[in-house]
């Protein structure tokens, strides 16, 4: 009744190309986006969530290397998510 809060899961393979510009500062551009099968989030919320972790347009992000395989990407103020290399 009334303020009923909603829960989705957010779950999208996204590839993409970067490019290093300074530091460890990359432009990224976006290749494509699949949504996963338990992805439930409506497609009206999509640009606001992409908004809100700063790949909407002509995103810059900070990619760190955490080990051999793992790299973490992220805003100049926090880490936004963990990438696994595939080889």
């Amino acid at each position: 009744t009334g303020n009923k809060l909603e829960k989705y899961d957010f779950s999208r393979y996204i590839k993409f190309e970067y490019k290093h510009e300074v530091s460890n500062r990359y432009s990224v551009k976006i290749a494509n986006i699949q949504k996963m099968g338990h992805d439930t989030v409506p497609d009206s919320f999509v640009p606001v969530i992409y908004s809100e972790l700063n790949i909407a347009d002509k995103p810059s992000l900070f990619i760190s290397r955490s080990n051999e395989n793992l790299l973490t990407l992220g805003t100049i103020v926090s880490p936004l998510l963990n990438c696994v290399q595939k080889s």
